[in-house]
């Protein structure tokens, strides 16, 4: 397009989105037969390493052991913006013999969660899981809001007895914000394109959106033009005549 001595007015909207990104960086954790797992405890370190998927002592596929006593801890990134959440999509353990505990710290008899089920004839203490799924215990919140906590991380225990072996359990593990991720996208702009352009593009500077300290570090700013594709966040932006909408997005690579 050619033009002369004249403006063109270019107005930018700006409004923000959060998606999630297709990148699953994870870990499988399998509690120990005995004593503390080895590597525990394991730390959540985005983008490398997401979650955690935690089995009992057989793994995905098969029963726990018989005679264990283990436990396993796990940590979040930044104990200042960030805890612990485990969810435990399934759950049998043989009832009235073998028991799961829950630890509200990084020290198993520390600030023990309390569950829902009573002491067993094998002689392991009430406040444990059986066959009740223990479901989403996250750290320093809900039932797990006991004792004093600054690690924010979930330490677990499991014991068992002498015979008779179950599926055992299988659970993600990843970490949470404290504060909620908020992007405060930057004010709405009017941009001439100037006298005697030869062609109908401007070069706009912006303030790049306010990012909350709740977001994740690993987090990608990226922003689009009118729905087109991603561009890596810049103060620069080039847009075309007319109204556009610049919306920016913060990706999370953990998905």
């Amino acid at each position: 397009m050619k033009k002369s001595n004249n403006k063109l007015i270019i107005a930018l909207v700006f409004v923000f989105a959060f998606l999630t990104g297709n990148i699953q960086a994870q870990q499988n954790v399998n509690m120990a037969a005995n004593g503390t797992t080895g590597g525990s405890p394991f730390s959540i370190n985005p983008p490398g390493t997401c979650f955690f998927n935690f089995y009992d002592s057989g793994g995905q596929g098969g029963n726990y052991n018989n005679s264990a006593n283990a436990n396993v801890t796990f940590l979040p990134f930044d104990n200042t913006t960030h805890r612990i959440q485990a969810t435990f999509t399934t759950f049998m353990l043989e009832v009235g013999f073998d028991a799961f505990y829950i630890y509200n710290s990084t020290t198993v008899g520390v600030n023990q969660v309390p569950g829902p089920q009573g002491a067993t004839f094998s002689g392991f203490p009430a406040g444990n899981w059986q066959n009740i799924s223990p479901g989403t215990i996250t750290a320093n919140t809900g039932l797990a809001a006991v004792g004093a906590n600054a690690a924010e991380a979930l330490t677990f225990q499991f014991r068992s007895d002498g015979s008779i072996s179950f599926p055992g359990w299988s659970a993600v593990v990843r970490q949470v914000t404290k504060t909620p991720c908020t992007v405060t996208a930057p004010a709405n702009q009017n941009l001439f394109t100037g006298l005697g352009a030869t062609d109908c593009f401007a070069t706009m500077t912006t303030a790049l959106p306010m990012v909350s300290g709740g977001c994740d570090p690993s987090y990608v700013l990226v922003y689009r033009i009118n729905g087109g594709p991603q561009n890596a966040a810049n103060t620069m932006i080039n847009v075309p005549v007319g109204n556009n909408i610049i919306t920016w997005e913060l990706i999370d690579p953990c998905g």
